[in-house]
């Protein structure tokens, strides 16, 4: 959860005294397990045979307001290739958690109950977070075996909104979502992915309880590109208001705008101007550069030398600290940034959003669990800054937390007074033509030696096709740098002789600026091949092998890019005087597709002309969408095997 979720307003309850019901006695459940038909489920490797999940909200005073989980899984096991991955019960044990009771069992495919207890949870820790997490080593699972287990936790309450996933890869039967509340407390819910919504159950009057029961949940199949976790059916609920005190409103992205514009841009003091100053200072910034020039400097610095810590501490926070020491919480850079961008007057709005792989910004319901990553909107130059991922660079954040909706905190003044004001807007996606892979190559051979040939080898990378490499080329010591340029050539050419392989545009600051370029001399004889009197020269085969995607059956699920990209491709081949060249139409494709308003959404296209002796070989493609429906897919997919298609293509020379 990240900082701004836990500074949220969170406003004070004041409610009687409830007492926990229901946990101590919790056990198996015989009936679901006796009343289920093993033998109609045995082409399926998994089943769930019951699952439920029961979130309750006491109020034990004035002070502690908690929240109880209990969470109970049946699934019956038939692939031995998954016994692996269910032969673990791990148990969210957390800081602010605590595990109540938890039970686990195996009962075999010869009836046989193996039950472990309390005293067979294990401790486990992640080597790369340091984070202890606990677990149950299930015994006896084999193929045929059942899994029992239930877990119930008691945690810091979540109720400024929370997602609840109840799909999954495999087929599930008896499945139960409930939450319960003190009865003057009323929750909100909404369903996703026709998920059916959730009812109240009015039959009980000393709780709010809701209630969502499906005797099956059917298996989502996951597909290659898919946002897969944002397309299973799922509900997020948040509380909505106390009856007690109506007046108060919980969740308000206004109150949250105007909260996190108070604490993230206060207005700088001198102790803070004069860190910054001296900061700036110290990168050698000349003063004839633009206020966006300096600022892609200062991102490039922040990002290579300085520390960020998921621990929150004053010093982490605080701008002198930061700058002093290269060590900064998350919650310390925005404020960082935010300060630099007022000192060098850089318009700019704070956005909130969430990375749309893993989940969708809903612009109809408010809810925390929706604003969990952050943006910079520079209102002069309608761009982004990714303030926290250090693979990114101004203009160019995590294409995944682009086309998407977020929160953005405009400026509102009144009289000296400015304030954050809520706007939902959408996150428009970086043009394509800003992301470009361009190559360029010219091909030459000896007439009396035609195997052979020699690439004067050239491309050009810029925004995402370049951000992962550029932004660090300066930092590299020769050898890496060496290696890295083989690696890039080597993708097109695995079989090639390189020669004077050199990254151009390399330096600290010129990402955004000029392109990253590769240079290299490369000579081959994989590329042409004797056919009695005439050669066969594979010139498709110059752009480097290409994917082809191959489909079984019908696409059900959305395709997403992180961003959209732009290829172009340009082939100079000096045509042997004493021959002609053949074939020349298996360089011609077209492939497109266009959508209801003349936009064209993917394209290849390549041709050619001959001038001077000279073949020119030109190829455009392009993609010019991230998010793809079903009902554009193959579409898409014939614009990329076009790709693919001209790998093969062959040209002939045959002697004059």
């Amino acid at each position: 959860m990240k900082y701004f979720t836990l500074i949220a307003l969170f406003y004070s309850i004041l409610l009687s005294a409830q007492d926990k019901t229901g946990y101590e006695n919790y056990t198996w459940d015989e009936k679901s397990i006796e009343n289920f038909d093993i033998s109609k489920h045995q082409d399926e490797e998994v089943v769930t045979i019951k699952e439920k999940k029961l979130h309750e909200f006491v109020v034990l005073n004035q002070t502690n307001f908690i929240e109880y989980k209990l969470i109970h899984n049946i699934l019956w096991v038939n692939s031995n290739d998954k016994i692996e991955d269910y032969n673990k019960v791990y148990l969210p044990i957390y800081s602010n958690s605590q595990l109540i009771s938890s039970k686990a069992r195996v009962i075999t495919a010869a009836k046989k109950i193996i039950e472990l207890d309390a005293s067979k949870i294990l401790d486990a820790k992640d080597e790369e977070t340091q984070v202890t997490y606990k677990y149950f080593a299930l015994e006896g699972v084999e193929k045929g075996a059942i899994i029992e287990y239930f877990y119930i936790t008691q945690n810091a309450p979540k109720y400024t909104g929370n997602r609840i996933t109840l799909q999954a890869d495999y087929n599930k039967y008896n499945v139960d979502f409930e939450l319960v509340a003190p009865a003057n407390l009323e929750f909100k819910f909404k369903s996703y992915n026709e998920l059916p919504e959730i009812k109240k159950d009015t039959s009980i009057t000393d709780k709010n309880h809701w209630k969502l029961h499906l005797d099956k949940l059917e298996a989502l199949e996951p597909e290659d590109k898919a946002p897969y976790a944002t397309l299973l059916k799922q509900l997020v609920y948040k509380l909505h208001k106390n009856v007690d005190n109506p007046t108060v409103s919980f969740f308000d992205y206004g109150k949250f705008s105007q909260n996190s514009y108070k604490n993230i841009y206060k207005e700088l003091d001198k102790t803070s101007t004069k860190a910054i100053k001296a900061y700036l200072g110290t990168l050698n910034i000349k003063s004839s550069l633009s206020s966006l020039e300096k600022l892609r400097i200062v991102e490039a610095d922040l990002k290579t030398t300085f520390y960020v810590t998921p621990q929150s501490a004053s010093e982490t926070e605080n701008i002198e600290s930061i700058l002093k020491n290269k060590i900064s919480s998350e919650f310390g850079m925005i404020k960082l940034y935010a300060g630099l961008m007022e000192y060098l007057d850089i318009k700019n709005q704070l956005v909130f959003t969430c990375n749309r792989s893993q989940q969708k910004f809903d612009p109809e319901f408010e809810a925390y669990n929706f604003i969990n990553e952050y943006l910079y909107y520079l209102v002069d130059e309608k761009s982004y800054l990714d303030p926290l991922d250090v693979s990114s660079r101004l203009g160019f954040p995590n294409g995944y937390l682009t086309d998407n909706y977020g929160l953005f905190v405009e400026p509102l003044k009144f009289g000296d007074f400015t304030t954050g004001n809520a706007k939902i807007k959408y996150i428009e996606p970086v043009n394509y033509k800003k992301s470009t892979d361009s190559l360029f190559v010219n091909i030459s051979v000896d007439a009396n030696d035609l195997n052979t040939v020699d690439l004067d080898f050239k491309q050009s990378f810029t925004g995402y096709k370049a951000i992962y490499i550029q932004p660090y080329v300066h930092l590299s010591p020769a050898d890496t740098k060496e290696e890295l340029l083989k690696n890039i050539i080597t993708q097109y050419y695995p079989n090639a002789s390189i020669e004077n392989a050199v990254f151009e545009n390399g330096e600290k600051s010129d990402f955004g600026n000029l392109p990253l370029i590769v240079k290299a001399d490369i000579k081959s004889d994989s590329y042409i091949n004797k056919a009695g009197r005439k050669y066969l020269f594979k010139i498709g085969e110059l752009i480097g092998p290409q994917i082809e995607m191959y489909q079984d059956k019908k696409r059900t699920l959305d395709t997403e890019d992180r961003h959209k990209k732009f290829y172009y491709r340009e082939l100079r081949f000096d045509i042997p005087e004493e021959y002609n060249v053949k074939n020349l139409e298996s360089l011609v494709l077209d492939e497109s597709y266009q959508d209801d308003t003349g936009k064209t959404l993917f394209l290849f296209k390549s041709n050619y002309e001959i001038k001077d002796n000279t073949l020119i070989v030109f190829i455009d493609e392009y993609y010019n969408q991230n998010i793809i429906a079903p009902s554009l897919y193959e579409n898409y997919r014939k614009v990329i095997n076009s790709a693919a298609d001209f790998n093969k293509a062959t040209i002939i020379l045959e002697k004059k």
